[in-house]
């Protein structure tokens, strides 16, 4: 069976209220990947209890402390995900979430790894934090490529 997928990457009328009740709805919070490129004002509470396997939002409140819960739950096998993608309302400093945490600086991020020994790929960029596996970079990748592939394939059979 496939994933269930909500992505929103564009809306004529940014309305806050609208992404961030749809954020908080109970079915979002149940989906396999969510996605949404609209403002959406999550805090805290909804990082640490979100279930999301794929979880990427803008213009969040969520604060450093909660990404360090995050990290730590998955380390210590209380939570899985493959990708996370977060943007924060301040500054992030990775040496703040990673504190604790027994990582390897690998090429401009870090590696870190669980308990059970599946590592993840932590990016930090200014207010922007991007937690994932290579899986998960495959597919990512995978679906870049479809997308540019496109206007290709339709110049050829057109």
């Amino acid at each position: 069976m496939g994933a269930f997928e909500l992505s929103i990457v564009h809306s004529i009328a940014v309305e806050e209220t609208f992404s961030s009740e749809l954020a908080a709805h109970p079915i979002i919070r149940k989906l396999d990947r969510f996605g949404m490129l609209l403002p959406a004002n999550v805090s805290d509470n909804y990082l640490l209890e979100s279930r999301n396997e794929w979880l990427a939002v803008v213009g969040t409140n969520i604060t450093t402390a909660a990404i360090k819960q995050f990290v730590e739950d998955w380390i210590e096998c209380r939570r899985s995900f493959e990708y996370i993608a977060l943007e924060l309302p301040s500054e992030i400093d990775a040496d703040d979430i990673l504190a604790d945490v027994e990582c390897e600086y690998v090429e401009g991020n870090w590696s870190i790894r669980n308990k059970r020994g599946e590592i993840r790929t932590v990016g930090v960029c200014e207010k922007c934090i991007q937690i994932f596996s290579d899986d998960a970079m495959l597919i990512i990748e995978q679906n870049l490529q479809n997308e540019l592939s496109r206007p290709f394939r339709a110049l050829m059979i057109g």
